[in-house]
């Protein structure tokens, strides 16, 4: 930590450069931070997307080891690979066909389409960073000003194929590494999965009580409800001749002159 002693003795112009480079400090940190927090996003999500490719055929058992499981993700993840990269390689490819096209008419093999007076640097500010002026702050030699300006943007007629070459290498490029880091994404993710999914411990386990201490325990057996039949009632016939009879069904009176 500086002295408050040391800051009164720096000049004005001492104090203006600790100020730019803690500003300066802050920003870096944050474009890191923003940077890994954008590439932590981006491999959950493609690692959740090898979960939802695997899950019903581990739900299913039709896999149930771990040899076959590492297999069938890899034939997953790369299936997702070539789904994801070919789209950024086309459009790298085309770039480039733009730039061979303008090499073979203006016989010009030696273009370079990054430069400043006839390349995609022709839109940008370029500053001359070889004259770029300097100051001593505690012994260490430090920018103090902005270099000298080259070029401000403006069109090129004679850079049209930079202009297309160049934004497709970075999309295309950015788009290509953002699938290269889901491919990995997704291979870290099975061979954690092949680890958590088909892992056997006997940890907390005891033969006398099974898992003792939440392991997988056996589903209780439920008892069987025994259901009662019940004995079918014989409802009492009306006789045709009067009366009802119980006798069994019989609509007829018995023998023998009884009603």
């Amino acid at each position: 930590m500086i002295s408050p002693v040391l800051l009164i003795k720096l000049s004005e112009n001492d104090k203006r450069l600790i100020f730019v480079l803690l500003i300066a400090l802050i920003i870096l940190l944050l474009i890191i931070g923003a940077i890994g927090y954008l590439i932590t996003k981006v491999m959950k999500r493609q690692a959740s997307k090898l979960e939802t490719a695997v899950y019903d055929v581990v739900v299913t058992k039709v896999i149930v080891d771990e040899k076959h499981f590492k297999k069938y993700a890899w034939r997953k993840n790369c299936q997702m690979f070539l789904k994801q990269a070919w789209i950024p390689l086309v459009i790298i490819t085309f770039g480039s066909l733009i730039l061979l096209i303008r090499a073979i008419f203006t016989n010009n093999w030696a273009y370079n389409p990054f430069n400043y007076e006839d390349g995609f640097a022709s839109v940008l500010w370029v500053w001359n960073w070889a004259e770029t002026p300097t100051t001593s702050f505690f012994g260490i030699t430090i920018m103090n000003a902005w270099p000298p300006l080259l070029n401000e943007p403006h069109l090129v007629g004679a850079a049209w194929a930079a202009y297309i070459f160049v934004p497709c290498l970075i999309v295309g490029g950015v788009w290509y590494i953002i699938a290269v880091q889901g491919f990995f994404a997704r291979l870290l993710k099975t061979n954690s999965l092949a680890h958590s999914v088909f892992k056997k411990s006997l940890e907390n386990y005891n033969q006398t009580r099974g898992f003792t201490d939440g392991g997988p325990q056996p589903a209780p057996v439920q008892p069987q409800t025994q259901t009662q039949t019940q004995p079918q009632q014989t409802q009492p016939v009306v006789s045709p001749f009067g009366g009802q009879q119980n006798n069994g069904g019989n609509p007829f009176p018995p023998m023998g002159g009884q009603q």
